[in-house]
């Protein structure tokens, strides 16, 4: 039976050392040093990738100086991973063998700073201006231990391999860090434990149909949004539901390898719904929301126009609605995140390059940049419905997923982000979100908020680049009226939209056969807000009921479909969810007087 395994190394460098950050320090220092906070003090950090580089070097390397007898070059791709091989539809190489985020050292930093210069070759002299500022986290001489780990999904005997293939990989490797030409980073000894393996942490939920997971994740994480192909990664403020699902879907497959384990929830995963995660305080009972953008400013308090747009134009000032909001997210922001103004994860930049393995130099063309959201003082919340599963299965469905679940997730983003921590409990309820909605009523008013972004626009529209509220206006109406099957009319809106596609999105959603023309897709945003009349009170009933349980539905004809295979925007992965009409408060601004005082 195949478990989680873990290795732990711990690498004895003998300093100086140093591995460079980008954190911004005192003028005059060429090259600052990688830390990470612990206790409150710093302490110097190698990244895994620095690690999982060297180790895929000395490896490739073993297998040459063994005439290919060490280990075969496919065993390191299942091992490391790899880049998407070309004609595969930008499907990913994953690695097997997972790692901590930093390999931490054992000791605080005593900065001190230590110099370098060049030497002109014609004169024999110091060259003009060539002098290098280098922060030294430790004195020369100074042992540091430096710790991390190697963890994988096999057997044991694959496990005792995996640990002597890396300890035989480290071996090999003298020096790690900058500047090992001229004698920092010199590895002086290497302990590589004997394989542990993981055991799951039981979860138990009474039986119900949706149910809210909490998430602890063990590094910082990066879900890129969509970009126009540069080298930077912007990070989204949430944990897609499709991720959820993919992490999990990952590893049934790391621990079945074909054995027959979750037979009924691997029937049933496509309709198994995560709703996107968000992040809240350890102590935090609720998930936020996107702030409304019906919302406006009037100098003095946020108002909502939703239901009442002349009083939002009646005063001798235009109104200020978000998109000119400038002062105003300080004091919004928290009513809706559930996050003071200095609680959001903090955004962090992180740049990557890879290394030629004969030059030991940055490769040309290589360098990339993340932006990620630092999660240690946060936890994740997102909810799981069962309601689309067969009633008679549902129950088994529900079980075989906690059981699951109790083996933890990885591979989350762009750091390979793992959970240190998981807990199941009642489906959490959002900010802001009203009590159970009373009988509805025709002619009723009802607001409707995305939480999540929804494909609510037919793929092809007949806008004009200005002045087109009248044909936007008709398009949503037509869509609300399609999938209200009638029972709901549009009255308003207020709403953004953005484009989602992309190099990555072609090559692995449109998978079909007569694909020359390009064509992005036009999602509506969160935070856009529906004003919607009831018109048959018993089917907009039944509609709202299941739009709440189970998201929005796909408009009929949208291109993808309803599978995920083609289509990665559904509502089973978190996208389409709504809120009925949520509280909104009249939010007082601060005074110049009262920001003065702060």
């Amino acid at each position: 039976m195949r478990k989680d395994y873990r290795i732990n190394v711990t690498l004895t460098l003998v300093a100086p050392i140093i591995t460079q950050g980008l954190e911004g320090k005192l003028l005059g220092i060429d090259t600052a040093a990688l830390q990470v906070e612990k206790d409150g003090q710093p302490y110097p950090a190698l990244p895994a990738s620095l690690i999982r580089g060297n180790l895929r070097h000395a490896w490739k390397r073993l297998i040459e100086l063994a005439s290919g007898n060490f280990m075969s070059g496919s065993t390191i791709t299942d091992w490391l991973g790899d880049e998407s091989r070309e004609n595969t539809f930008n499907m990913p190489v994953r690695a097997h063998l997972r790692s901590s985020d930093y390999w931490l050292a054992n000791l605080a930093a005593t900065p001190d700073m230590r110099y370098r210069i060049a030497i002109d070759p014609e004169t024999g002299a110091v060259k003009r201006g060539a002098v290098q500022v280098i922060e030294s986290p430790y004195p020369a001489g100074l042992r540091v231990d430096y710790s991390g780990w190697f963890e994988v999904s096999t057997d044991a005997a694959e496990a005792a391999e995996i640990r002597q293939k890396i300890m035989q990989g480290l071996q090999l490797v003298p020096a790690l860090g900058a500047f090992k030409n001229v004698g920092f980073g010199r590895i002086e000894s290497i302990v590589v434990s004997e394989p542990q393996a993981c055991e799951p942490t039981k979860l138990t939920l009474p039986d119900s149909d949706s149910f809210g997971v909490v998430l602890q994740i063990d590094r910082p994480i990066c879900f890129a949004k969509i970009h126009a192909g540069d080298n930077r990664f912007e990070a989204e403020n949430h944990i897609p539901g499709a991720a959820l699902k993919g992490a999990l879907l990952n590893r049934m497959t790391q621990l079945t390898e074909g054995e027959p384990r979750w037979q009924t929830l691997r029937k049933w995963i496509d309709d198994v719904r995560f709703t996107h995660a968000f992040p809240a305080l350890p102590d935090a009972q609720q998930r936020g929301i996107p702030i409304p953008l019906s919302l406006y400013s009037d100098g003095v308090t946020i108002q909502d126009a939703a239901l009442n747009p002349e009083q939002a134009i009646s005063g001798d000032k235009a109104p200020i609605f978000q998109p000119d909001w400038k002062a105003e997210w300080g004091t919004v922001n928290p009513v809706f995140s559930g996050l003071p103004a200095d609680g959001e994860p903090q955004r962090e930049l992180r740049v990557r390059t890879a290394i030629d393995i004969g030059s030991q130099a940055a490769e040309d063309e290589k360098l990339f940049a993340l932006e990620v959201l630092s999660s240690s003082k946060h936890i994740w919340m997102s909810n799981v419905s069962l309601h689309q599963v067969d009633t008679t299965e549902r129950s088994t469905v529900q079980k075989e997923l906690l059981d699951l679940l109790s083996y933890g997730l990885n591979g989350l983003g762009k750091t390979r982000a793992m959970t240190s921590g998981i807990e199941v409990q009642k489906t959490i309820p959002a900010i802001q979100e009203s009590p159970t909605q009373t009988t509805l009523q025709a002619g009723q008013p009802l607001r409707l908020l995305l939480v999540t972004p929804a494909r609510l626009l037919p793929d092809q529209l007949n806008l004009p680049a200005t002045n087109g509220g009248n044909q936007l206006h008709a398009y949503y109406a037509a869509s609300w009226e399609a999938l209200s099957e009638g029972s709901l009319k549009l009255l308003r809106f207020f709403a953004q939209q953005n484009l989602y596609g992309g190099d990555h999105y072609q090559q692995r959603f449109r998978l079909v056969e007569d694909d020359s023309v390009y064509n992005p897709l036009l999602l509506t945003s969160a935070g856009s807000l529906f004003v919607l009349t009831v018109v048959d009170a018993d089917k907009a009933s039944e509609c709202l009921q299941q739009w709440k349980q189970n998201g929005l539905p796909q408009l009929s004809g949208i291109a993808g479909g309803n599978h995920w295979k083609t289509n990665p925007l559904l509502a089973a992965n978190g996208y389409g969810e709504i809120l009925v009409d949520p509280s909104i408060p009249t939010i007082k601004l601060p005074t110049k007087e009262e920001k003065a005082h702060v």
